[in-house]
């Protein structure tokens, strides 16, 4: 799941990008989508349905809902927080999918936006591609409304809006938003802002421009600036998508990160703002455990993998970049062929973290149990929504933690609430926890409900302690005496302590000795001790002595003391406790040493070096966060000489750290490691110099071609692109002599080939990476010479698959003095039919001299592919020749032969092609035209410009109209198509991503139904249906309905059964129910989260190839694919 909460709707502006091109075209003139766009937010007036579909959700056991607020007090919540006094601050979008545009629906320009580093990049962008119209998208704002309960009766009363006007051209999702001691912190593209308020706390007097320069392209809707949360630091921290960065903070810090998302921290006022994590798709919402731990959920690439939950780490970088959204290899490039997506596994690329674990689809909203509220069953434990536009399929999830090395792993995680579509979840002052809901499936439900969920039953004692914490949050905590503050470090409530501490820092330096001794004393609660050196790190600034008696506490009995203790001098720049820390390196706890070589980083003494590689050559690689830090650490040190050194240590885990090190320097020494007697380390290498990229080491890269392990995809394919991107005579000649190796696994052969036949206009991105890293323009004549020393192998010595990459190559390059060997080709009878078929294709292309003899020897051979071939060439070339074939093929051709004829009609400049249409299009009227031949009928007919073909088709439309039958028009797809090319389609198109919501042999999400084995269930027909008009037959398990009964009962369920007689539906507790069909009054359900017009997005013929793979879709299929990918770990 890749959004929050807004998958797009498709359209058919929607076009899928087939392949990188080489030179960014003009500015395409494009028309925005038919919204309706207006100033004022549209909400829905209100009724009983937000209490009616409490019935609908499955509730945890010893739990209650209750609804709080809904429409029309809000709409499209897409974050929300409670201030001090209970009031709920609530982020809602107005922009979304209308305003705030999905680069999915205008790939048209996609290579623009990828190109776009700036905010001025992408005006233009938008005033250059929408002209006139490009001040449409400056009408809807976004804005932040407060809800509150005013009479204190559980229910909210009052709404209001607190701030609007973000409808600027470049304004994105309103996506954070976050109140705290009387001002407001709100995350919308492009900037982070800040309000500040009244007395009374709800009415917003200034606005703050913090920062500016968050999103500086459309990508995907959806990944915006997030997360919002203070740290214990006292930071504050939030979170964008792949949607890129370029931002100077008010200080000149400035932060530059095009192709990634990422996690940023800045004081509060903007001042000191940096970079923390990256390497995302998209996370969203951030919390912090008790201990200071980050984390976040991210969300998959709708390719087959999975979503992350991350713990968020100081220098953490995570892998995702937003060219492998649209990869030039395809699917996601590397991200998917080398599994960056999993958790730790052996091989698993070294440069990035593994996430905790694979979680959920659409992870979205997240919150820590405070310690107040619920049973202690929750400690310790993560909430997160997963919205993946179905309601059956969507809920909250709890995930339990468990601290694992350096990090942490997820013990057990359950669900805690489903039947719903939360966008985020929170917990009040009172206690209570709440989630918005937003109602109906993926586009803007101009809706909004705000649910709480509370115990049944509480205890008295319980009960208390939330009153406590209520009375506290609530202005307790500012009133309390410095003694009372002091002892409210150690309350059982994560946000009473943390208030706490902020407000012990605020009252200045004459609590450092009450908060050295609470640190110091082994006795104390442990929180309280913690709590209390994060207040004396927020007083050190400014008070030199804040940190006396530190020492000691690096050598404490407690670890998670040692641990923060160490954290904190480094965060602080402590450079007179610096000299304690390398012994914190041999600690018994990886906490410890994690937190002590990432303060060695900071504190800028080099000469720690050797005591950080010992640590690499202990951990010996098997904690790849401690490996992380060490080579962090070392990366901000830049200690050069100790790191040549290490370049031979025997230790393999220290010459990869050091590797790593370089890497993050862009050190060209990286290339050293090419030659590694580890060829794990040597792969590594070649990611580094390609991928970050390391270009002065390129070089070294590009001389590796044919040697190294040659079944290595990733090593190879770097190899390869390194050749490419240097473009050296040299290397052209590399690549034609390594493409002719029979040696060489036809893969990397072909991709050579693709790399040479683009030589003269290099690919604009990077064919691995796949983000923007234009090359100049340069002569073909290296790459025509150097493949035309190698054809005679090229073509004599492979098979089909390598000879169609070199007639491609032939074509591109136009290498006509190739022609006698491609004649020789196309006559051969043993050649392969496609093959033959393309290299008359290659001809024709190339203008040959002697096409016509090539026609003649196609249309005399036993080969059909080939003799069809012939068609359209003849048509283009001899018209009259070609019209009394092409009529008697339409009349009494086999549907193979049909088909071909009507292709080679399109392209027919004869008066009579317009007869032979309209005859056709009157044969399929009567039902009589074969499945086979219909597509290519069709796109011949509406591509003429024929009056009488024109109307003919018209009539044909009206006819279908009437008849009602929806899937008259797509039929053609019941019958050939190309069931591998359908694969691709249903794993790779850029709009569609089939794989995001459904799984076919093991592969895919979970949001929709699994398809495996499919084909055995329903009939094609059904399959085609469900494409064209995904409502009309909702697949079991994934249709809520709500029935209200004329008896005055209701009902909620997904349906089981249903009959003329009786309806039975599961319930939200999962229990069997049926009622009388005849007692239904009134059925309401959401509509089907797979859109409805995918037959509008894709052309016949891909709708042809989608439904020729999903009419393999067998168990007998399944069990050979499954075998086959067993086959290959086992490999």
């Amino acid at each position: 799941m890749n959004q929050r909460l807004i998958p797009i709707s498709l359209t058919a502006l929607a076009v899928l990008a087939s392949s990188v091109i080489a030179v960014i075209p003009p500015y395409p003139k494009l028309k925005l989508s038919d919204d309706h766009r207006q100033r004022e937010p549209i909400t829905t007036p209100a009724s009983n349905a937000a209490q009616k579909a409490i019935s609908g959700f499955k509730v945890p056991e010893g739990f209650q809902i209750k609804l709080w607020a809904a429409e029309p007090m809000l709409s499209n919540v897409v974050a929300f927080e409670f201030d001090e006094q209970g009031r709920a601050f609530l982020s809602e979008t107005h922009r979304y999918r209308s305003s705030v545009l999905d680069i999915r629906h205008y790939m048209e320009f996609l290579e623009h936006d990828l190109a776009t580093k700036t905010l001025e990049d992408r005006i233009k962008l938008i005033d250059e591609s929408f002209g006139e119209h490009a001040d449409e998208l400056a009408l809807e704002t976004e804005l932040i409304r407060v809800v509150e309960d005013t009479d204190g009766d559980g229910v909210a009363d009052s709404s209001k809006v607190f701030a609007d006007g973000f409808d600027s051209k470049l304004d994105g999702i309103a996506s954070g938003v976050l109140p705290m001691d009387g001002k407001v912190w709100f995350t919308n593209i492009p900037s982070l802002w800040q309000f500040d308020t009244d007395e009374a706390g709800d009415t917003a007097t200034a606005r703050h421009e913090l920062l500016r320069g968050f999103g500086v392209r459309f990508g995907y809707t959806g990944h915006d600036l997030h997360g919002l949360a203070f740290g214990p630091d006292g930071k504050l921290y939030y979170s964008i998508g792949d949607r890129g960065t370029n931002v100077t903070g008010p200080d000149g810090n400035t932060v530059e990160l095009a192709d990634e998302g990422a996690v940023f921290r800045s004081n509060p006022d903007g001042t000191e703002f940096e970079l923390v994590h990256r390497g995302l798709r998209n996370p969203q919402e951030l919390a912090f455990d008790e201990y200071g731990n980050l984390f976040t959920g991210d969300n998959d690439c709708d390719n087959g993998d999975m979503e992350r939950l991350v713990q968020i780490m100081e220098g953490g970088e995570t892998g995702w970049r937003v060219g492998y959204q649209h990869a030039p290899l395809g699917r996601a490039g590397p991200w998917m062929s080398e599994d960056l997506w999993k958790p730790d596994f052996e091989g698993r690329a070294a440069y990035l973290l593994p996430p905790l674990a694979n979680i959920e689809d659409g992870p979205s909203g997240i919150t820590y149990y405070p310690g107040t509220g619920f049973d202690d069953r929750f400690d310790q434990t993560l909430f997160m929504t997963h919205f993946k536009g179905a309601i059956s399929t969507s809920g909250i999830q709890t995930y339990k933690l468990e601290q694992d090395g350096a990090a942490h792993k997820v013990a057990t995680s359950e669900q805690f609430l489903w039947g719903t579509l939360p966008t985020d979840i929170t917990f009040a002052p009172n206690g209570d926890f709440y989630f918005v809901d937003w109602v109906i499936g993926w586009p803007k439900s101009n809706k909004g409900r705000i649910y709480s969920v509370t115990p049944e039953q509480s205890s008295p004692q319980a009960a208390k302690l939330v009153a406590e914490v209520k009375e506290l949050i609530g202005g307790g905590i500012k009133a309390a005496s410095d003694k009372e503050l002091l002892k409210l470090l150690g309350h059982q409530d994560q946000r009473v302590r943390l208030r706490a501490q902020y407000e012990t820092v605020a009252r200045g330096a004459k609590h450092i000795p009450a908060l050295r001794r609470i640190a110091a004393n082994t006795k104390a609660k442990q929180l309280a001790r913690i709590h209390a050196i994060w207040a004396m790190a927020q007083l050190r600034p400014d008070n030199s002595s804040a940190f006396n008696g530190f020492a000691k506490l690096l050598r404490d009995k407690d670890a998670e003391i040692r641990a923060q203790t160490a954290k904190v001098i480094g965060d602080q720049k402590h450079l007179a406790l610096a000299a304690h820390l390398p012994a914190r390196l041999k600690d018994e706890s990886a906490r410890v040493q994690f937190f002590a070589a990432q303060s060695l980083g900071k504190l800028g003494d080099a000469s720690v070096a050797p005591a950080l590689l010992a640590l690499l050559q202990r951990n010996d690689n098997e904690d790849k966060y401690l490996r992380h830090v060490a080579v962090h650490a070392l990366s901000r040190l830049a200690p050069l000489h100790a790191l040549r050194t290490a370049e031979t240590n025997k230790s393999a885990a220290v010459r990869l750290g050091v590797l790593l090190t370089y890497r993050k320097l862009q050190d060209k020494r990286a290339a050293r490691f090419l030659q590694d007697s580890d060829a794990f380390i040597v792969r590594e290498a070649a990611l580094a110099i390609n991928d970050a990229p390391i270009n002065a080491a390129m070089p070294a890269l590009a001389a590796m071609l044919g040697k190294g392990d040659l079944e290595d995809e990733a090593l190879q394919n770097r190899i390869i692109n390194a050749r490419h991107r240097l473009g050296r005579p040299q290397d052209a000649v590399a690549l034609a002599t390594y493409a002719a190796r029979n040696d060489v696994p036809r893969e990397f052969r072909r991709e050579a080939l693709t790399q040479l036949s683009d030589w003269s206009e290099p690919f604009q991105r990077d064919r691995l990476v796949g983000v923007h890293r234009p090359l100049d323009l340069r002569d073909a004549s290296p790459a025509v010479a150097a493949l035309e020393s190698k054809l005679e192998t090229l073509l004599s010595g492979s098979r089909f698959f390598v000879k169609h990459a070199v007639l491609n190559a032939i074509r591109k390059l136009k290498i006509r003095a190739a022609s006698p060997r491609i004649h020789a080709l196309l006559a051969s009878s043993t050649e392969d039919g496609e093959v033959r078929a393309e290299a008359l294709a290659v001809l024709s292309d190339l203008d040959d001299k002697k096409l016509q003899q090539a026609i003649d020897v196609a249309s005399e051979s036993n080969s059909p592919e080939l003799r069809m071939a012939t068609l359209p060439i003849l048509a283009r070339l001899s018209p009259d020749q070609a019209l009394p074939v092409l009529a008697n093929m339409v009349r009494t051709g086999t549907p193979v032969e049909q088909q071909a004829a009507y292709l080679a009609i399109a392209e027919l400049e004869h008066p009579e092609a317009a007869n032979l249409l309209v005859q056709g299009l009157k044969t399929l009227g009567q039902g009589e035209f074969p499945y086979l031949a219909q597509v290519e009928l069709l796109d011949a007919a509406e591509a003429s410009d024929s009056s009488i073909v024109q109307a003919a088709l018209t009539q044909l439309n009206e006819q279908w109209t009437a008849s009602g039958d929806a899937l008259a028009s797509f039929r053609g797809a019941l019958d050939g198509g190309d069931g591998k090319a359908g694969w691709k389609l249903f794993n790779e198109h850029a709009v569609l991503a089939c794989t995001r919501c459904h799984r076919a042999n093991g592969e895919g999400g979970y949001a929709g139904p699994d398809l495996t084995g499919l084909a055995d269930r329903v009939s094609a027909e059904y399959m085609l249906e469900s494409i064209i008009k995904p409502n009309a037959a909702i697949a079991e398990g994934f249709d809520v309905v709500a029935f209200t009964l004329s008896n005055g009962g209701y009902e909620v369920g997904i349906i089981a059964e249903k009959t003329a007689d009786k309806i039975t539906i599961y319930d939200a507790a999962g229990k069997k129910k049926s009622f009388a069909a005849n007692l239904v009054t009134e059925r309401a359900g959401a509509p089907s989260s797979m859109p409805a017009i995918f037959g509008m997005v894709l052309k016949r013929t891909e709708l042809r190839d989608l439904m020729a793979f999903m009419k393999s879709l067998t168990a007998e299929n399944s069990e050979i694919d499954e075998k086959k990918t067993r086959a290959t770990h086992e490999e």
